[in-house]
């Protein structure tokens, strides 16, 4: 609801532009109104390879605008 009650606001702001809005959750029909980040992961190996599923899921659930912070949040990267 939150992402549907930001995207009505600026749409009806500038109603000559598409609204972007990035959100973190969501619920069925998010894709409506938000691109979808999947948010702070930790950095390493491990967090990277659990954002390829997590991303490919999201497409599989109908959220086709998802991404990831794929350089980590946490910690500190390996080399």
């Amino acid at each position: 609801m939150q992402a549907e009650a930001g995207y009505e606001a600026l749409a009806e702001y500038q109603p000559e532009r598409r609204p972007f809005i990035v959100s973190r959750s969501g619920w069925a029909g998010l894709q409506r109104y938000a691109w979808t980040w999947t948010g702070d992961i930790e950095t390493s190996w491990k967090g990277l390879r659990q954002t390829i599923p997590t991303v490919l899921n999201l497409g599989l659930s109908e959220i086709p605008y998802s991404g990831s912070d794929i350089g980590g949040f946490k910690s500190n990267p390996s080399l």
